[in-house]
């Protein structure tokens, strides 16, 4: 056995042989291709000076003799092509000229130059026969000497961000692709549409460890990209400002300096901008000088290492604030031979020949006149894609290593993106030869320093004496394939990226280090005993997928900085002491943690197992910080402390009630991917954890989660196919729950929780198929429960209180897509929010199916903008929703409806809300037996209906300002009883014409069931509160309005004493001003209706008691309807189910039936046999026959919610919309014409025609200015807008919230009289909305809020900044305002609308697309 001391190099004997490398070799003169100008002198020199210090062979010389000026005709036109700038650039003059404004469009011509003159040659030349096969096979480098142009012009330069906008390349980059069959059309795809193909670099994919054994060395065409396109050869150039320092260049070139000992210099800002902070540290790690600073100072000089001589410059330059001419005034470097330049400078190639700067920039060419050597710059803006920005976290330890100049560079050029150029030698190096060195025999090392490859063979041992200090450094590799014996107090250090690989290695009290990307692999077994690894800066130690290890006492592993330590089975005890921090690994594959195991992964530190985690009974691990298994066990009484965990299978945490496990996650994640069963049970969950399970992927047939305590913590689930938590609690989280799945999937039970102290959402759920919701209890917190994509669900017993909204259906702010509710029951919840813009239960969704929202009760108080139940905002009812049985006190709203239809409310009970229920756009609503009372002292309507159909029936409604209010409004009322309101218990507006008759004839079938029912209503005691006009007392108001009353049966009566405070003025009945009539004049027909006895104005007769109107009452009825009993004969008034609410007895003054009746009949059994499309023919019928008749009214209302509840196509809808605007035309009738004008403008509404909407709404409200009709457009315009916000057409500062307000608000201002067009609610603060829509073609709307008078100017810019229009530009109220604006003349693309208003300016982005 030999033994030997190592002395910085490794000197062995004869004995010892050279290894080949696995790749390519070092290159040569033979792997250089040298190109000249042979009609320039000085590239001549240049290249004879090149050729005679390299040696390169005469085959290897190519003469170009076409670089002219000259006219090139192609694709029809001739252009003219010149080599300009000192020879550096082909430029297409011709179209650089035509194109210097900007103009789009540049031509081939440049480009085929190129191709003819340059391309051509080199490619022929390169199929030369040498030594019996063609040149190409072995030339690697391809060589430009000065003279050649090094870029092409093919346009102005404009300096684009990217490829292709200039069609602007570096000559090297298409060279470099030169084998690309074929080539032409190759290039001429990149000049046209360079985006179909894929040109990123193939030398830089995966190439994070290629410098680390030099086996990666260039061969040509050897490195090919996914879309098949080669990298043929690496091209760089012999340039300079002159001859002479081309010629000192290529000197520095051959006499490179391979020490290792040259300072790098690497400036970086305080923000890091300029030379990677990340080369300079792995820089450091191979032991190399770096002067390196990260400060908003410039290093100006090595006076940190005694000024040496300086390998490397790289900052950010010119971008980092250096002022211009800062490389030759302002650096005051000694550069060593072989010296790097590496700028983050868009222009630094501007120019190479000569001194031409783009804007101040530093030139590549300025540090060759300085002593430089070599480097890498870019001729044209390589743009903010990092395409083909270098930052040298490659390049640097690559050239340190020993690559060559042109390999290392384009080592970390991301794509062949056109923007590069290279100047320098490519046969520069600046480390020596890296050798591999064979021990033939048995060999002992005392002490010494290996910096090369070392290969032990089989058979033969490497010992490691006592005592020995054993220093890897610099790439060394210690290659063990026979024996590595360690003696007691060896120490062995690595450093530099080195390694050792072994098959068997036994540490016993022996100490290794391992530093800087250095790695120790085991192959076969590990025995640790007495001894302290320390990794730090990316060390790894592996050992083998089927190495044995055994751990002995006082073992010690300490990990930092990015290092890993990768095992197999490992039973980790209170042997083995593990310390981890910042950013270090553990990775096993099976591990086992006992309950004395002394384990600690602080900081950013992981622990990381592939197969199973299995923490025993009663461990305590009180640093685990972060951790990924496969299957993870806990143990009861075990406890956890860390940041994040991931589970990718199984998942058992199961305690008990004696032993509890407690997870500590510190303000972080437990996440399981959904492998296998999750089964949590007994656990406690502390410290600020965001997310416990975080279920992303695969199947999970079962999550368990039950007698938890969570604090400040949460569940978080994608995935799980049965999802069940019970009997848990949740405190101190703004999430606590949120099930939110891709697609529809599974089924999820929630029982017994709960939910204290949340923020945004304490229960999130969406795309579940079954859902259960019970006896839960939620407190504290913004929304209690908000679902999206629910199907099969039962939202049942559950209390919420002390939040803003109990329970949300759909999307917040918007939809975002659509959502789908189906078969959802809401029944037996307590709901109490105490916050502004508090909602019970509010919805956002698009579509509905089966939704019964029952026996809830819903507290409000006085609380301001608040509503019990909200359906709005888009909703589509397929089928029936029913609110039932439920109970709302207080508010400012009971329940409020918009944009709907084919909705039930019945016996549901509202107490003292400011307005009971408020429908507005509703089809085929159902208001039946409900209560509605207000005993407060700001009171609105009972019921408010806007645009809206259906039937009102068998409700109580007292104590608000108005009973019901109805705007635009036709509804069935039958058999309400509408009292003690104080202005009115009826108002019928503008548009209106209420059925309150009974249109049914006699019947002789004693089982006949009534269902709708018009009349019968009991209408008393409203008004009279305020010794004010006769108007204040009506029970029925009239404003351009009518009713059918005839043969009614309606109680209207106010029989109570006059002036007798609180009550002054009880004499009129019915009051206001009625649309005349076709047939009718403006004459009422109310004939057999009961008016009351009143003792004070005329018994029974009520021919005092109508105000303005003329009325025609007689005959009257001298008691209320049910004083005419048949007693054989009774009618039963029914809901929908069956459900008897009420029995009539008819009397004898019930009419035969006419044919319009006949026709009514027929069709009225259908549509309430949900048989619509048999009803709608005969409705058409009617409006046929009798539609310029106001008694054809309920033949058009039918006929539009039949059409609206199946959905019929736009093409459908706009026939109605037709038939409906031509009857209006025809009519005589004022009313009729008023409603169909009306109906039509709704149909646009549903028709989603927002804007056309919108613009009828606004020219009522403009051209009619505070009056009624005007208010009802303001209505219908807020809620046509909540349709515009919910459709995904807008995303606007507003809030569907916004538009409610705004609608409550206006209704309230004009109950108190106070509305006017004036009158309006001012904005409270400057507001630029979004367009809508938008992406728009070729017209959007433009809205805006002024809340104090200004000088407005509204401008519109195209997408570089140039002005297009000027919208508006004068002095404006304060307001809100909207226009149009129309962009037919303009292309598709991104404009920009910019709002300045006083000192407000706002912006934002609308798309045009054609």
């Amino acid at each position: 056995m030999k033994t030997f001391v190592l002395v910085l190099i490794l000197f062995f004997s004869s004995s010892i042989k050279i290894l080949p490398q696995t790749h390519a070799g070092l290159p040569s003169a033979e792997n250089v291709l040298v190109v000249y100008n042979s009609l320039d002198v000085t590239s001549v020199n240049i290249k004879n000076h090149y050729v005679d210090k390299r040696d390169i062979p005469e085959t290897n010389i190519l003469a170009l003799d076409g670089l002219l000026d000259m006219w090139l005709t192609y694709g029809g036109s001739s252009h003219r092509i010149e080599i300009v700038q000192s020879n550096d650039i082909i430029k297409d003059t011709t179209q650089a000229w035509l194109d210097q404004d900007g103009i789009a469009g540049a031509t081939f011509h440049a480009w085929q130059y190129f191709y003819q003159k340059i391309a051509e040659p080199i490619k022929i030349y390169l199929n030369t026969v040498v030594n019996g096969q063609p040149l190409k096979n072995t030339i690697r480098y391809i060589v430009l000497c000065k003279g050649i142009p090094y870029k092409l012009q093919a346009r102005y330069d404009h300096s684009g961000i990217d490829m292709p906008p200039n069609k602007n390349v570096s000559l090297q980059s298409l060279l470099s692709i030169l084998n690309n069959e074929p080539y032409y059309t190759t290039i001429f795809t990149l000049f046209n549409q360079n985006t179909t193909l894929d040109y990123t670099n193939p030398y830089a994919a995966d190439i994070a460890e290629k410098y680390w054994y030099l086996d990666f060395r260039f061969l040509p065409d050897f490195f090919i990209n996914d879309g098949g396109m080669k990298l043929s050869y690496l091209v760089t150039r012999l340039d300079g400002l002159d001859e002479t320092q081309t010629k000192n260049m290529i000197d520095h070139s051959y006499l490179a300096d391979t020490s290792g000992t040259k300072t790098w210099v690497l400036d970086a800002t305080s923000s890091g901008f300029g030379a990677s902070e990340n080369a300079a540290a792995l820089l450091k790690m191979l032991d190399f000088e770096v002067n390196f600073e990260k400060t908003n100072s410039f290093i100006t000089n090595n006076n940190l290492f005694d000024d040496n001589e300086v390998i490397c410059y790289a900052s950010g330059g010119h971008n980092s604030g250096m002022p211009e001419g800062y490389i030759q005034n302002l650096l005051n470097f000694r550069y060593a031979n072989g010296a790097l330049f590496s700028t983050l400078e868009s222009f630094n190639g501007h120019s190479i020949g000569q001194i031409k700067r783009r804007a101040t920039h530093g030139l590549l060419t300025e540090f060759i006149k300085m002593g430089g050597t070599v480097g890498h710059c870019y001729p044209w803006e390589p743009g903010s894609q990092n395409h083909c920005i270098i930052y040298g976290n490659v390049l640097f330890p690559a050239y340190s290593l020993g690559y060559n100049l042109v390999d290392a560079i384009y080592m970390e050029m991301p794509d062949l993106l056109f923007e590069n150029v290279i100047v320098g030698d490519p046969l520069t190096r600046i480390y020596k030869e890296y050798k591999t060195t064979l021990i033939a025999s048995d060999t002992t090392i005392t002490t010494g320093t290996i910096d090369s490859r070392i290969i032990v063979p089989q058979g033969v041992t490497l010992t490691i004496a006592s005592g020995t200090i054993l220093q890897l450094i610099r790439n060394a590799y210690l290659e063990i394939n026979g024996n590595l014996v360690i003696n007691n107090g060896a120490q062995i250090n690595l450093r530099g990226v080195s390694h050792i690989d072994v098959e068997n290695i036994n540490l016993s009290d022996v100490i290794l280090n391992l530093e800087g990307k250095s790695s120790v692999f085991v192959n076969n077994t590990l025995t640790l005993q007495n001894t302290i690894i320390n990794l730090q800066d990316d060390a790894k130690l592996s050992i083998a997928e089927n190495a044995n290890i055994s751990i002995n006492a006082g073992s010690v592993v300490n990990a930092t900085n990015n290092s890993k330590v990768k095992v197999n089975d490992i039973n980790i005890n209170s042997s083995l002491v593990l310390n981890f921090y910042n950013q270090a690994q553990f990775i096993g594959s099976n591990v086992i943690i006992n309950p004395q195991s002394n384990i600690n992964f602080y900081d950013t530190s992981k622990l990381e197992v592939i197969e199973l985690l299995d923490i025993k009974d009663n461990a305590f691990i009180p640093n685990l910080n972060n951790f990924k298994s496969g299957s993870l066990n806990v143990g009861p009484g075990a406890t956890l402390y860390f940041n994040s965990g991931i589970v990718n299978s199984t998942f058992n945490a199961v305690g008990t009630t004696a032993q509890p496990i407690t997870l500590t996650l510190n303000s972080g994640t437990l996440r399981s991917n959904a492998m296998g069963n999750i089964n949590i049970k007994n656990c406690n969950i502390n410290s600020g954890a965001l997310q416990i399970l975080q279920i992303h992927q695969g199947v999970t047939e079962n999550v368990n989660i039950e007698f938890c305590n969570f604090n400040a913590s949460s569940v978080n689930m994608s995935w799980g196919e049965n999802i069940s938590i019970k009997n848990c609690s949740f405190q101190n989280n703004s999430n606590p729950i949120y099930i939110v799945k891709p697609s529809y999937a599974g089924n999820v039970e929630l029982n017994n929780i709960l939910i204290n102290n949340f923020g945004s959402n304490a229960i999130n759920i969406k795309n579940v198929n079954t859902l259960i919701i019970d006896n839960c209890n939620i407190f504290g917190g913004d929304n209690g429960i908000l679902l999206r994509n629910i199907m099969n669900s039962t939202i049942t017993k559950n209390l919420m209180e002390q939040l803003r909204i109990g329970i949300t259906f759909g999307e917040i702010p918007r939809i975002e897509e659509e959502t789908i509710l189906n078969s959802i029951i809401i029944d037996e919840n307590k709901i109490r929010p105490i916050n502004t813009n508090s909602y019970g239960i509010l919805f956002y969704p698009s579509s509905i199916n089966n939704i019964e929202i029952s026996n809830n009760e819903i507290t409000m108080g006085l609380v301001p903008f608040s509503t019990g139940i909200k359906m709005s905002y888009g909703v589509e009812l397929a089928s029936e929703t029913l609110i039932n049985y439920n109970t709302i006190i207080g508010g400012e709203i009971g329940i409020e409806l918009t944009n709907g239809g084919n909705i039930t409310l019945l016996w549901n009970s509202l107490l003292n809300p400011q307005d009971g229920i408020l429908a507005s756009n509703i089809s085929n609503i159902e208001i039946v037996s409900n209560t509605l009372h207000n005993a407060n002292s700001v009171k609105y309507t009972g019921i408010f209906l806007n645009s809206t159909t259906g039937n009102v029936r068998h409700n109580s409604i007292s104590g608000f300002s108005y009973g019901v209010w109805l705007a635009n409004s036709s509804p069935n009322l039958g058999l309400n009883s509408i009292f003690n309101n104080l202005q009115n218990g009826i108002y019928i507006g503008e548009g209106s014409n209420p059925y309150m008759n009974n249109y049914y004839f006699k019947v002789s079938n004693c089982e006949k069931h009534i269902y709708p029912l018009t009349g019968f209503n009991h209408i008393y005691d409203n008004g009279g509160y305020t010794n004010n006009s006769d108007d204040d007392g009506a029970e029925i108001y009239f404003y351009q309005s009518y009713a059918f009353l005839e043969n009614g049966c309606n109680f209207i009566s106010d029989d109570r004493e006059p002036f007798d405070p609180p009550v002054f003025n009880t004499q009129v009945l019915m009051n206001g001003t009625i649309t005349p009539q076709y047939s009718m004049s403006t004459q009422l027909s109310a004939r057999n209706n009961y008016w009351g006895n009143s003792q004070f104005f005329g018994g029974n007769d009520p021919s005092e008691r109508f105000g303005n109107l003329d009325v025609l009452y007689e005959p009257y009825l001298s008691g209320p309807c049910d004083s005419f009993l048949e007693e054989i004969c009774p009618w039963f008034v029914t809901d929908k189910a069956g459900n008897i609410i009420d029995t009539l007895y008819p009397s004898d003054s019930y009419k035969e039936p006419s044919d319009l009746d006949l026709l009514y009949s027929e069709a009225e059994l259908y549509f309430n046999n949900n048989n619509f499309a048999d009803a709608m023919p005969i409705y058409s019928q009617i409006i046929q026959l009798y539609g310029t008749e106001i008694n054809s009214l309920r033949a058009y209302l039918q006929l539009l919610t039949s059409a609206y509840i199946l959905k019929q196509s736009n093409e459908e809808l706009d026939q109605i919309q037709n038939l409906i605007l031509q009857s209006s035309t025809l009519t005589n009738d004022n009313l009729l014409k008023t409603i169909l004008e009306q109906l039509a403008r709704i149909i646009n509404v549903n028709k989603g025609e927002y804007l056309e909407a919108i613009d009828s709404f606004e020219n009522i409200i403009v051209s009619e200015p505070g009056s009624e009709k005007a208010f009802y457009a303001e209505i219908d315009r807020y809620t046509t807008e909540i349709l515009i916000e919910t459709s995904g057409l807008s995303k606007s500062n507003n809030t569907t919230q916004t538009y409610g307000n705004k609608i409550n608000n206006l209704i309230a201002l004009y109950v108190n009289g106070s509305y006017s067009l004036n009158n309006k609610i001012q904005p409270s603060q400057y507001l630029l909305y979004d367009n809508y829509p938008n992406p728009f073609n070729p017209v959007t709307t433009i809205k805006y809020d002024l809340p104090k008078d200004a000088l407005v100017q509204l401008e519109v810019f195209d997408i570089l900044g140039k002005k297009i229009t000027t919208l508006v530009n004068e002095n404006k109220t304060a307001g809100s305002y909207e226009l149009y604006f129309n962009a037919t003349t303009l292309a598709s693309g991104v404009y920009v609308y910019k709002l300045q208003a006083g000192d407000f300016i706002s912006s934002k982005k609308m798309i045009l697309l054609k």
